[in-house]
């Protein structure tokens, strides 16, 4: 078989066998026999050391896959809805400060025009916290639903029933966003 040239390593093994390795370098345009040995059989005492092996690849086959996995979005999908909660709550907390000035200023002016100067301070709290609500609920609906979208995309086929795979039943769920609005679909 066509190598590149340099320092090779080639290895042998078999179940219940010894391994075999063997250490060695090509050339450029140089033909090359490497024997591989008959292999022993594997003491006794060996066993435990091939099953030792055998566990190594098992696990390192298993973090392997587990790094070709793509990352969860759950724990997106609850910080966005951590954040989007926390606006919400802002956004009515301030809706309501924002109300009690204007109660305050509806007592004292007759309209937004012919107001007290005293008054001047509470006309712009209370436009600063009007302010202050609505861009916090903007913030709040925004990231709860984009947490709820990341739930829903973030479902995967292992979170679904035993039953379901076991009957070939298919449950998926698909969102999708483009320049006309979103698209939530599925098929149970």
């Amino acid at each position: 078989m066509p190598l590149d040239p340099g320092a090779h390593v080639l290895d042998a093994s078999a179940k219940g066998r010894k391994s075999y390795s063997v250490r060695f370098s090509v050339r450029e345009e140089q033909a090359l026999n490497v024997e591989i040995p008959r292999l022993e059989p594997v003491a006794a005492i060996e066993p435990d050391r091939e099953i030792g092996r055998q566990r190594s690849r098992e696990q390192l086959s298993t973090k392997t896959a587990d790094r070709s996995k793509p990352p969860s979005l759950r724990p997106w999908a609850f910080l966005s809805l951590g954040v989007g909660a926390a606006g919400l709550s802002t956004g009515a907390i301030a809706g309501i400060a924002a109300l009690q000035k204007q109660s305050k200023l509806d007592d004292t002016c007759v309209d937004s025009a012919h107001c007290p100067r005293e008054q001047q301070g509470n006309i712009e709290a209370m436009s600063r916290y009007a302010e202050i609500s609505t861009v916090a609920f903007a913030i709040g609906v925004g990231a709860a639903a984009a947490g709820a979208l990341l739930l829903i995309i973030g479902s995967d086929e292992s979170s679904a029933p035993a039953k379901d795979k076991a009957s070939g039943g298919a449950f998926s769920v698909r969102a999708s966003i483009g320049a006309r609005g979103a698209v939530i679909s599925g098929r149970f």
